[in-house]
């Protein structure tokens, strides 16, 4: 099998997490997997929509393990086209996913 060649350009993984305790660090492992294996210059942003849960505490952890992931709290819950938008003017690479 032919291995491809890591994507060369800077690309945002960017999502949006409400409660999801249970889920956001597996999520998070396969993602940051996905990204390293796959880009040389990538982010992951997460953004917490104001989760009552401990999604944000657990998103930050990968934080503080991975550069590379960032992540960030609303204050509320904003819902997913604020959501979407915020996400959109945090990233700071070309290509967004």
């Amino acid at each position: 099998m032919k291995t491809l060649e890591k994507f060369n350009q800077g690309i945002t993984l960017a999502t949006y997490a409400y409660n999801e305790e249970s889920l956001i660090g597996e999520f998070l492992d396969k993602a940051w997997s996905l990204m390293n294996e796959s880009a040389i210059d990538y982010e992951i942003i997460v953004l917490d929509d104001g989760s009552t849960d401990k999604t944000y505490t657990i998103a930050k952890s990968y934080s503080d393990k991975y550069p590379q992931v960032r992540v960030f709290q609303n204050e509320k819950n904003l819902n997913v086209w604020n959501c979407f938008m915020k996400t959109m003017q945090l990233s700071t690479k070309k290509y967004i996913f």
